[in-house]
């Protein structure tokens, strides 16, 4: 990818994290101004700006008449649950991207959740969980994928598990069971999809470490290009009130 467009794809990554976890928590926006300054500081291009206006465009969806209402009404919602529940929907939280039914099964054994029996979830043991948890609003769906969290609550159900201690924990899950495509036998990392390198970069995000983050953003980027980002469905969430 050439350089400029890469300082593009930067600048609107970040700022799609800055939207949503601006509203929430401050903390985490200061941090993001500073990679974003790191990364801009001797860009003197209005491109990345135009960019960042575009995205910023395609803020919710036509169905989202009123985001911030809704974003409360899921977190009341997520409250409610019980914590192996909350326990699902951070860990869809933390994987970010849409993920099949049988590995997220894989995935929330390795954390040592349990059904109701205690035994480790089956897909038939885990489908009533991930049914309820749609039919909430919480996780969504598109027919052609698998679930993944809302995005109205995605970041407040990845900062609950940081809070709680358990963040680490569910990233190891994901990074072990999900990992990286390989480039042939012992080759570096690379992203496949969008979705994957927005989930890495959110890791560096909530470990506030902006070397790592730096580090994903220059790990090769395979048949995903900066239009394509730009042209993504994924859900940009405008600013809302703090929770």
């Amino acid at each position: 990818m050439p350089k400029q467009d890469l300082k593009v794809l930067r600048l609107c990554i970040l700022n799609r994290f800055k939207q949503e976890i601006y509203s929430t928590n401050v903390k985490y926006f200061k941090m993001l101004e500073m990679v974003q300054k790191t990364n801009y500081t001797n860009n003197k291009s209005t491109a990345p700006l135009d960019n960042e206006r575009a995205l910023s465009k395609r803020s919710m969806s036509a169905t989202d008449a009123d985001p911030v209402k809704l974003r409360r009404q899921l977190v009341e919602k997520y409250h409610q649950l019980l914590p192996p529940e909350q326990v699902i929907v951070q860990l869809f939280s933390v994987i970010y991207e849409p993920v099949s039914r049988a590995a997220f099964a894989l995935c929330l054994n390795q954390t040592g959740t349990r059904d109701k029996n205690g035994k480790p979830f089956t897909q038939q043991t885990l489908k009533p969980y991930i049914e309820q948890l749609l039919a909430a609003g919480l996780l969504v769906q598109n027919s052609s994928q698998g679930p993944q969290c809302n995005s109205l609550l995605v970041e407040i159900a990845t900062r609950d598990a940081v809070q709680r201690g358990g963040f680490e924990s569910l990233v190891q899950v994901v990074q072990e069971k999900l990992p990286l495509p390989m480039r042939g036998k012992g080759g570096p990392r690379y992203f496949s999809s969008e979705g994957q390198l927005l989930r890495e970069v959110r890791i560096g995000i909530y470990r506030q470490d902006i070397k790592f983050i730096n580090q994903q953003l220059e790990k090769g980027f395979i048949n995903k290009t900066l239009s394509s980002l730009e042209s993504s469905s994924t859900t940009i969430v405008p600013k809302a009130t703090q929770h």
